[in-house]
């Protein structure tokens, strides 16, 4: 089923959410797969965490 808001109704809304969990996560991964390479990973870092040198003020660091 692909979603499309254009067509949604409240018999196909009804529809998604009655199928099983394991089901809308083998959609949402083939779906995920088809625009994303799996073999890459996106890597994030914090730079200068402990010399309080980074430039956001978010709170994680103490």
């Amino acid at each position: 089923m692909k979603f499309n808001p254009e067509y949604s109704t409240k018999e196909s809304l009804l529809e998604l959410y009655q199928k099983p969990l394991l089901e809308l996560v083998f959609e949402a991964a083939t779906i995920h797969r088809k625009y994303h390479n799996p073999r890459e990973v996106q890597m994030s870092s914090l730079l200068s965490i402990k010399t309080g040198g980074c430039p956001e003020d978010c709170g994680y660091c103490p």
